[in-house]
């Protein structure tokens, strides 16, 4: 085992199961997720039933086969949504990390670069003093 660089938190890899948070906060966005569905449910079925208001000359029938295929509607569309945003993160998600180790890559090499030209300023300053 690697001990991590003083004042340096140590990093998981990408492919260690807690790489992603603890599992409390694995359990926590899960939570979170399935609170806004339910938000998604309750706000199709009042929009269906404010829609079905509108047309007070349906059945009962009618009304809960028009409720029911406008919830489903909107359900679909809600989660092709989050299917959409969700592939977009992840789209971003590695654009930044390529351009983020491509940044520091480059910072590094010009770290070294610079750090090279000192001592070769200081070398050259040495040696005509002798």
């Amino acid at each position: 085992m690697t001990l991590p660089h003083p004042g340096k938190p140590r990093r998981r890899p990408q492919s260690h199961p807690a790489a992603a948070g603890s599992e409390a906060d694995r359990g926590l966005r899960k939570l979170e997720g399935y609170l806004h569905w339910q938000a998604e449910n309750q706000r199709a079925r009042q929009a269906a039933r404010d829609l079905a208001d509108l047309l007070p000359w349906l059945t009962t029938a009618q009304r809960r086969d028009l409720e029911h295929h406008y919830i489903r509607t909107h359900l679909h569309t809600a989660r092709e949504n989050l299917v959409r945003l969700r592939t977009r993160h992840e789209q971003l998600r590695t654009e930044y990390e390529a351009r983020y180790r491509e940044l520091r890559a480059r910072w590094t090499a010009s770290v070294l670069v610079i750090a090279v030209a000192v001592l070769f300023v200081i070398a050259c300053v040495i040696a005509g003093l002798r």
